[in-house]
């Protein structure tokens, strides 16, 4: 294939056929995770075909979707992935093209997710499922997993577990023997990204156990297929965040540095930068293009929250972290009443969304607050609620925290 594409893009008699190479040969760079090596030949078709041809259309379309996900795994929400996108939907809506434009939006809604712009990503799943992809199944089934995505980012965990679950209760009674997703432009195998999502939203729902066991089955299924931007996807966005989540340290810096070796085998510059995040080597963080990011290490309890992020969070946008987004902010804060005020709407966001995870983070800041100033019977029994609609995890980290807590506070209980 790579004798065949260097011939026919050095003659210029078969330059056309370079081109039809480039995007016929797709599936295969795609499972190989081949991306810059691929990224070179569709750079080199993009420059040639108003040269070569008249416009031909479907074959600008295939190739500027091609160059969306392939910049999108470079550089994330950049400029240039998103105009790629943009272009792909504009002509897949001129030929009605409906496979370009299900790939076009759902490839939007990826680097929309990967910008933590939560909302204007779950209004493209919608989307995509308007353009009424049931009427085949493969689609049908990219839908819903798409759905399980938006709900979950956006903070919906009881929704987007049901679609998660139902997605792979579809995959297992049809055998999974469509390992991409039909109709996605950013593409991860179906059952590795599905399993990372359901692992995300059974931690937040208060399943710490269950979720190492999901996370640890999706990045098995990765390996076992050796598909590599599979593998980076499901430690980036799962593995390594339920380890720290976890207070599972070890087991944490092993998978972060398997990201980092794998983002670096196969030149997935975004996983590079996640693992870079995650390990602290970078500097001063740029976040243009990478809110998700900024969200996950905020969760993670390393970074400060500003004014801006507050904003965010308390007008809805920041979707699935915003309770922890003001947990954070308001433990930065020296006046107890502020403190208080914003413990509790993050405690009642956390509540409505679901997210029993984050309940139990601000029950323990409030419960420490009202300990300190003496309210200890309202602290105990606040706390106590919480704790007791856990049934795993009682070994992890924050539930171990909590019970530290609790015995403190029945140490100090009226006599």
């Amino acid at each position: 294939m790579r004798a065949a594409l260097d011939w026919g893009f050095a003659d210029d008699g078969a330059q056309l056929l370079a081109i039809r190479l480039t995007v016929s040969a797709m599936p295969l760079w795609q499972e190989l995770s081949l991306l810059r090596e691929h990224g070179g030949y569709v750079d080199q078709a993009l420059a040639l075909i108003g040269q070569v041809t008249a416009p031909c259309t479907q074959l600008t379309l295939q190739l500027q979707l091609a160059l969306g996900s392939l910049s999108y795994h470079a550089m994330g929400a950049a400029p240039r992935t998103i105009a790629a996108f943009e272009g792909a939907a504009r002509l897949a809506e001129t030929t009605q093209d409906l496979g370009g434009q299900l790939r076009a939006v759902s490839g939007l809604m990826a680097v929309n997710l990967c910008a933590g712009r939560y909302g204007p990503a779950q209004a493209l799943s919608v989307q995509f499922e308007r353009l009424d992809p049931r009427t085949e199944p493969l689609l049908g089934l990219s839908a819903q997993r798409l759905r399980a995505l938006g709900q979950h980012y956006t903070g919906n965990q009881t929704l987007a577990r049901h679609h998660a679950e139902q997605v792979l209760q579809r995959m297992s009674q049809s055998g999974h023997v469509n390992r991409f997703a039909f109709g996605v432009g950013v593409q991860y195998d179906q059952g590795v990204a599905s399993l990372t999502v359901l692992a995300r939203i059974l931690w937040l729902q208060g399943f710490p156990e269950r979720a190492w066991r999901t996370a640890s089955q999706a990045l098995e299924l990765a390996l076992q297929i050796n598909h590599g931007t599979s593998i980076c996807y499901t430690l980036a966005l799962a593995g390594v965040v339920i380890a720290r989540y976890n207070g599972a340290e070890d087991d944490a810096q092993a998978l972060q540095r398997l990201l980092l070796e794998q983002s670096h085998k196969h030149s997935v510059q975004l996983f590079q930068t996640w693992a870079g995040h995650y390990a602290g080597i970078l500097g001063q963080p740029d976040w243009q293009g990478l809110g998700l990011i900024q969200d996950t290490l905020i969760t993670f309890g390393t970074h400060a929250v500003d004014v801006p992020t507050l904003e965010r969070a308390r007008s809805g946008a920041a979707g699935w972290c915003a309770p922890e987004i003001l947990r954070v902010y308001a433990l930065q804060l020296e006046d107890e009443h502020t403190t208080e005020t914003l413990l509790l709407e993050a405690l009642g966001l956390a509540h409505q969304q679901g997210a029993l995870a984050w309940e139990l983070r601000c029950g323990a800041a409030l419960a420490q607050l009202w300990q300190q100033q003496g309210r200890i019977q309202l602290a105990r029994d606040l706390l106590g609620s919480i704790h007791a609609r856990f049934s795993e995890g009682f070994a992890t980290q924050d539930l171990l925290r909590v019970r530290c807590l609790l015995d403190e506070l029945q140490d100090k209980r009226p006599v």
